[in-house]
C-alpha cells in the first residue's frame, strides 16, 4: 500500500469520489480502510440497507418478479432507484442480540436516512419498532427523506423510529394518491422534529386531503433557512406570505404557483440567496418576485406555463438590477414570455455567471444573441437548449460566436442550432472570428440539425466541414469534442464534425516538417 493512503485526508477525498459498491469494497482492505470507509459507506443509506447491517457484502438489486430472493440495495448519492423497478427485503428470521449490537456499531455512522418509493417497508418497521429499547435507532442522523407511506401505515408512529437530537432536515415527498403522507406523516413533523432548518413537502394538487396541511406545518417553524413546497395554488399562497416573514429564509422553493390576490408585505425575503418558483400564475410569480427585498439574492430560478400566452405589462418580470450578487439565472417558458417578459429585466445583471434558457420554442435572432453576450460577460455556463422538439427558428451555429467575442471565460456551452452545409448562411461561419474565448473546450448540441449536401462529392463535403471546424477553432482554439445524442437522426451527421474537428487539431498541433538540403 502506498503510503500516501496512510494518511486520512488524502483517503479520505478519495473515498469521498467513489461509489457504494467500491465502497464496500475497500472495507474488506485492511482495518485501516474499514475505519475510513465505513462512515463514508453508512452515511447516506435506505432503511432497507440499514435492515441488513452488514457494510461490506455485495450490493444487489431484488425486483418483485424475486420476492423470495433476499438482498439490499445501497444507491449511490444523489441517485434514485429505477421508478419501473419495486424492491423489496424479506426478514425471514427474527433478530439476535449479535444482529442489534452490530445495528449499535453502525447506526451511528447514518446521517442521511431515505425511504425510498421503491422499497415495500411492511416487514421492516414492525422489526425495528419491536427492538425492545426506547433509546433513538440513528442519534446521529441529520436528514430523513420519505418519498411515499404505504397505506397500512395510517398512524405516524413510525416516524418516531427516526427522531434524533441532531435532525436538521425533512424531505416528505408524495406522487401517489393511496399514500398518507398528508393524512399522518406531515402533521407529526412539528411535534417530532422541533428544531429543522430545511423542510421539503411535496405533495401532488389531486391529493384529497385537509387544506390546512401544510400550512399548519409552517407555522410551526419560523427559523426555518431552506424551505421547499409544492402544493396547491390556494394553500401555496398563504405558505408564500408565512415564509416572506421568516427571518432566516435563505433558499426557498415554491411550486404550484397560482394568481392570488392578496399581497405580500414591503420588507419580504431579506436574507433571500436562492429563489425559485414554478406554476401556472404568472402574475403570482412576478408578486414573489418582486417582493424580495434580499441585496444576497445569488440564484433566481422561474418556470412559466401560463394558460394563456397573451403578454401583458403586468406580465414582465420586475427589474433585476438591485441584485448585484445575482450569479445564477434559469427561465423555463414559452418564447413569447422569455422574449418580451424576462429578457428585458435580466440584462442588467452583468454579474450572471451562469444562464439557462429553456424556451418551449426557439426564435433566437443574431441581434438577440449578440444582446444577451454583451449584457453578461462574465458568462461561463450557458444552456439555450429549447424545452421540446424544435425544427424552426433554431439558431445557426455561426451566431453563436458572438459569446466568443463578449464572454471569453465562456467554459459550458449548450444550444440547439442548425448547420446546414448547403445553405448560403454557412459563409458566415467563413468570416473573421469575431472574439477568442480560450475556455471553452465542448459544445453540447444535443439533437440538433445538420444538413450534408447530398448532391456533392466527398471532397466537397470534407472541406465543407473543414472550413466549419476552422471558423469554430478560430473562436474557440481549445474545442475539443461535441456532445450530441447518438440516437438522433443527425448522430452521422455531427460524428463526421467531429472527426473533422480532430483532423484539424492533429495537423495544428504537428511540428512542422523540415527537409535537409
Amino acid at each position: 500500500m502506498h503510503l500516501a493512503l496512510s494518511l486520512p485526508e488524502i483517503l479520505g477525498h478519495i473515498l469521498q469520489n467513489l461509489g457504494p459498491s467500491d465502497l464496500a469494497s475497500c472495507t474488506t482492505v485492511s482495518r485501516h480502510f474499514w475505519e475510513e470507509a465505513t462512515p463514508v459507506l453508512w452515511e447516506e443509506v435506505t432503511l432497507a440497507d440499514c435492515a441488513q447491517l452488514l457494510p461490506g457484502v455485495t450490493c444487489t438489486e431484488i425486483p418483485t418478479e424475486r420476492m423470495g430472493v433476499i438482498g439490499f440495495t445501497i444507491p449511490s448519492r444523489g441517485q434514485r432507484p429505477v421508478d419501473k423497478l419495486r424492491y423489496r427485503v424479506n426478514v425471514k428470521r427474527e433478530l439476535q442480540p449479535a444482529d442489534w449490537l452490530r445495528f449499535q456499531v453502525h447506526a451511528p455512522l447514518v446521517k442521511q436516512l431515505r425511504l425510498p418509493s421503491s422499497v415495500n417497508h411492511n416487514e421492516i418497521f414492525p422489526v425495528l419498532k419491536d427492538r425492545g429499547s426506547s433509546d433513538p435507532l440513528f442519534r446521529n442522523l441529520r436528514g430523513l427523506q420519505v418519498e411515499e407511506v404505504e397505506p397500512s401505515h395510517k398512524q405516524s408512529k413510525f416516524l418516531s423510529l427516526f427522531t434524533s437530537p441532531t435532525m436538521y432536515r425533512v424531505d416528505v415527498r408524495q406522487s401517489r394518491p393511496d399514500s398518507v403522507l398528508a393524512e399522518s406523516v406531515i402533521p407529526a413533523i412539528p411535534r417530532l422534529f422541533p428544531a429543522l432548518s430545511s423542510l421539503t413537502i411535496h405533495l401532488p394538487s389531486y391529493t384529497m386531503r385537509a387544506a390546512e396541511t401544510v400550512i399548519d406545518a409552517v407555522k410551526l417553524y419560523s427559523s426555518l433557512s431552506r424551505l421547499d413546497i409544492r402544493t396547491t395554488p390556494q394553500e401555496l399562497a398563504q405558505v408564500v406570505e408565512l415564509a416572506s416573514q421568516m427571518g432566516s429564509l435563505t433558499h426557498a422553493t415554491f411550486m404550484g404557483v397560482g394568481n392570488p390576490d392578496n399581497t405580500l408585505p414591503d420588507d419580504s425575503f431579506k436574507l433571500l440567496q436562492s429563489l425559485c418558483v414554478e406554476g401556472r400564475g404568472v402574475e403570482g410569480i412576478r408578486r414573489i418576485a418582486s417582493s424580495v427585498t434580499s441585496p444576497d439574492l445569488q440564484r433566481l430560478d422561474v418556470t412559466w406555463a401560463p394558460e394563456s400566452t397573451t403578454v401583458s405589462d403586468a406580465d414582465y418580470l420586475p427589474s433585476l438590477d438591485r441584485f448585484h450578487k445575482l450569479k445564477i439565472l434559469r427561465i423555463n417558458a414559452p418564447v413569447s414570455f422569455f422574449l418580451q417578459s424576462c429578457l428585458a429585466p435580466t440584462l442588467n445583471c452583468h454579474g450572471l455567471e451562469e444562464v439557462s434558457i429553456r424556451c418551449r420554442s426557439s426564435d433566437f435572432s443574431q441581434e438577440v444573441l449578440r444582446t444577451m453576450a454583451q449584457s453578461w460577460p462574465r458568462l461561463r455556463h450557458l444552456d439555450l437548449a429549447p424545452a421540446g422538439p424544435v425544427l424552426t427558428g433554431i439558431p445557426s451555429l455561426g451566431m453563436l460566436r458572438c459569446f466568443a467575442e463578449f464572454c471569453p471565460g465562456l467554459e459550458s456551452l449548450s444550444a440547439r442550432v442548425r448547420l446546414d452545409l448547403a445553405d448560403d448562411a454557412l459563409n458566415e461561419m467563413k468570416q473573421e472570428a469575431p472574439g477568442l474565448g480560450s475556455a471553452l473546450r465542448r459544445i453540447n448540441v444535443g439533437r440538433s440539425v445538420i444538413i450534408l449536401p447530398e448532391s456533392e462529392t466527398e471532397e466537397i463535403v470534407e472541406q465543407a466541414l473543414k472550413d466549419v471546424t476552422t471558423s469554430l477553432l478560430a473562436s474557440w482554439p481549445n474545442l475539443i469534442t461535441f456532445g450530441y445524442d447518438t440516437k438522433s437522426v443527425y448522430a452521422d451527421g455531427w460524428a463526421r464534425l467531429q472527426r473533422a474537428l480532430d483532423l484539424h487539431r492533429e495537423e495544428l498541433s504537428a511540428p512542422p516538417c523540415t527537409h535537409a538540403a
